[in-house]
């Protein structure tokens, strides 16, 4: 499907997840510091394995598909321990008579440094198929992506760089998120190093199928797949507690708004008891009203 959506059909249904903190973002290869340390050390606070984030995707309004992502822990190929995030989205019956999507990717991370080791992306957009790997050598700052049917391309990375799926994880475990301060992430996409500048905003109330929860409204200047997006066309909301669960994404495509509300979660324990706070009991205070 080409024309205003672009050669891979509509940006926001299958990654309106990453979209919001995953590039690329405005900065482009050539603003990009491959020497100094942007993404600071950081460590597993916010989600464990096992966690469960379950989406409802809507496009303008009407329900398009769906989008899960977990936590879970294993074993590499050669048998050591690793930390993989896993990230499905799909059109619904409706959307996929049209066009159907149906993507998968998984970002496997060293459960010590929590950097990227390699990401897996498999996309089905309409009739196109598209199917990478990329390693990430953090050591010697290299990522090596594997195109199907193409030869192996090595470019360099910044140190400790993220990838499209960690550097959310990556986000929900900064201790600093609060309004007022701005968040600078380097990743890498496979194609290009970006660095993603993500802002909060503010506090808000926000209501979605899974409940109420009091948030951090956040927003970022991206350029995905061509398609340019104009300051705060990005917008994700997260609790406002330890664990920086994402409960709204919200994204300004050309012919409309995608909107990624948490449908249903499983949260188990962390290492330490997150404070009280994130969900709210109902009320009669305002909430915010769903972007369109």
């Amino acid at each position: 499907m080409t024309g205003r959506f672009g050669r891979t059909g509509p940006p926001g249904l299958a990654v309106v997840l990453l979209l919001a903190l995953a590039g690329p973002a405005a900065a482009a290869d050539d603003d990009v510091d491959l020497d100094t340390l942007v993404n600071v050390p950081v460590t597993r606070r916010a989600w464990a394995p096992g966690e469960f984030l379950d989406y409802e995707i809507s496009w303008g309004g009407v329900p398009s598909g769906q989008s899960t992502m977990s936590v879970v822990d294993g074993k590499s190929e050669d048998g050591r321990p690793v930390t993989w995030l896993v990230s499905f989205t799909r059109s619904n019956r409706a959307v996929s008579m049209v066009y159907p999507i149906n993507d998968r990717v998984v970002s496997q991370l060293d459960p010590d440094t929590l950097l990227p080791e390699r990401i897996d992306i498999q996309q089905h957009h309409g009739r196109r198929d598209r199917v990478r790997t990329i390693f990430f050598d953090q050591t010697r700052q290299q990522a090596t992506t594997h195109w199907e049917g193409r030869e192996p391309v090595t470019m360099k990375v910044p140190p400790q760089v993220q990838d499209i799926v960690s550097c959310l994880y990556y986000f929900r475990n900064r201790k600093d998120l609060a309004p007022g301060r701005t968040v600078t992430i380097d990743l890498n996409d496979g194609k290009h190093n970006s660095r993603l500048v993500v802002h909060v905003e503010r506090r808000e109330r926000v209501v979605v199928p899974a409940g109420a929860f009091q948030t951090l409204r956040a927003w970022a200047d991206l350029q995905f797949e061509g398609v340019f997006l104009d300051p705060g066309d990005v917008r994700i909301w997260v609790t406002d507690d330890v664990r920086h669960v994402p409960v709204l994404v919200s994204v300004k495509i050309p012919i409309g708004r995608v909107n990624a509300q948490l449908a249903h979660m499983a949260l188990p324990p962390l290492v330490a008891p997150p404070p009280a706070g994130g969900r709210l009991p109902s009320g009669d205070e305002p909430a915010v009203n769903l972007p369109r």
